[in-house]
């Protein structure tokens, strides 16, 4: 069967789009699952009824056709990009309030150290709502948190998403900020960013405490590309020894 179908990007997704896709990371779906979903959303294809032989009559722009399992599940793997992080069209969640810059250019290094501590803490063990609430509050800065509180978790959810891409342009950009402990993992974990931004603040003071409310209060990615910088040449160093 020959099937014109465009998918959206990641960029090109409407704010239904993007909540619609943190539904289905929220509700726990096998890989193969949120595919399928994603895929027919994404589409606009709707099932009709199932027939014999893992067939389905679907409708698509007021169009019927049959599709068998095999089709859809190959046409659903198009949605893969799903799973790495991406910058989508920010929009508000609360009150109307604009959210911040897409990549957080108009936020102080502090405000990229609380995000990344929410996020971490929501990757835990226990994944905890009020992570992302925290979340949320830096990147929709004026929101208020009883607004935010009241939010369904899909809604909430789209901040630790655009995080993910804020931080995976974090680690492109500035890839010295990061040990590299487990090199055959594509991201680091949790843990490890943490344990890093406080390595980060100790190299960007030398260590002198007082220092410290200097770089929080710094544009975050000034302070990003300065301490990446800063470690390359102590590494640069270190292998002149």
């Amino acid at each position: 069967m020959n099937l014109n179908l465009t998918l959206p990007r990641w960029e090109s997704l409407s704010r239904d789009d993007v909540i619609f896709i943190a539904r289905l990371f929220l509700e726990g779906n096998t890989k193969e699952e949120f595919l399928v979903k994603a895929f027919l959303y994404l589409a606009k294809l709707k099932v009709l009824r199932t027939k014999k032989k893992k067939k389905y009559d679907i409708v698509h722009n007021r169009t019927v056709f049959e599709m068998s399992a095999e089709e859809i599940h190959d046409f659903s793997r198009e949605c893969a990009f799903l799973f790495k992080p991406g910058f989508f069209p920010v929009f508000p969640i609360v009150d109307n309030i604009a959210p911040r810059d897409t990549t957080m250019s108009d936020a102080t290094f502090a405000e990229f150290v609380n995000a990344l501590n929410a996020f971490a803490g929501f990757n835990s063990i226990i994944r905890d709502r009020s992570n992302l609430i925290e979340l949320c509050l830096v990147m929709h800065p004026g929101a208020k948190r009883k607004s935010i509180e009241r939010l369904e978790g899909p809604i909430i959810y789209t901040s630790y998403m655009w995080f993910s891409a804020v931080l995976d342009m974090v680690m492109h950009i500035c890839p010295a900020l990061f040990s590299a402990e487990e090199p055959e993992s594509p991201e680091p974990a949790p843990g490890q960013l943490i344990e890093s931004i406080e390595a980060m603040y100790d190299i960007a003071t030398d260590n002198v405490l007082p220092h410290r409310p200097v770089i929080a209060n710094m544009n975050m990615w000034e302070a990003l590309r300065a301490i990446n910088k800063k470690i390359i040449q102590i590494q640069e160093r270190h292998e002149r020894l």
